[in-house]
Order: C-alpha cells, then sequence, then structure tokens
C-alpha cells in the first residue's frame, strides 16, 4: 500500500512538472508571436532601400518568423526588446532581408 501511495505522489510531481513546461513554452511561443507581429508592423512604416521583404502580409510574417529563428546564430546577436522599436525592427529587417 506505501509503494501505491509513493507512486501516485511521484506521478503527481511529472503531471505538475509536465503542465508547467507546457505553460512555459506557451508563455515563450505568445512572446515570440509578439515580436514577429511587432517586427512585421514596423515594416509596414519603414521605407527603407536597404530592406527588401516582399510577399503576402502571411508570407512576410513567416518570413520574419523564420528569421526570426535563426537570429540566435547572428553574429553580433541583435538585442530586441519585447516588443521591438521601430528602430530595432529596422535593424532586425537591414540584418536579414538586405536588397543585392
Amino acid at each position: 500500500m506505501l509503494f501505491a501511495a509513493s507512486v501516485s505522489a511521484e506521478e503527481d510531481i511529472c503531471s505538475s512538472e509536465y503542465e508547467r513546461g507546457r505553460r512555459e513554452m506557451g508563455a515563450y511561443a505568445e512572446m515570440m508571436g509578439i515580436i514577429e507581429g511587432a517586427i512585421y508592423g514596423h515594416s509596414l512604416t519603414i521605407a527603407s532601400p536597404k530592406i527588401c521583404l516582399v510577399g503576402t502580409p502571411k508570407e512576410k510574417v513567416q518570413k520574419i518568423a523564420n528569421a526570426f529563428g535563426s537570429q540566435s546564430h547572428a553574429e553580433p546577436p541583435l538585442e530586441l526588446d519585447d516588443v521591438p522599436s521601430k528602430e530595432q525592427a529596422q535593424k532586425f529587417l537591414e540584418r536579414f532581408f538586405p536588397c543585392k
């Protein structure tokens, strides 16, 4: 009987850790979406001959998301706020979508 109680307690711990992990990943994904959406929003008002980001709005957001995913490998890494400023967005777009 004691064995069954300890197994049940371990299952509760694993279950709560799993749920905490799911919530944490959900919060991270939401934060990434906000950053990517802010960069896209700024891209609509930045008129720079240095930036070439083309496509439909959905395609642009997907391209930004892909670039954001590779941003961790960028040298030097760009610093972005949770909601990037227009200047931060411009630097991001210039780095990942330069006109050739």
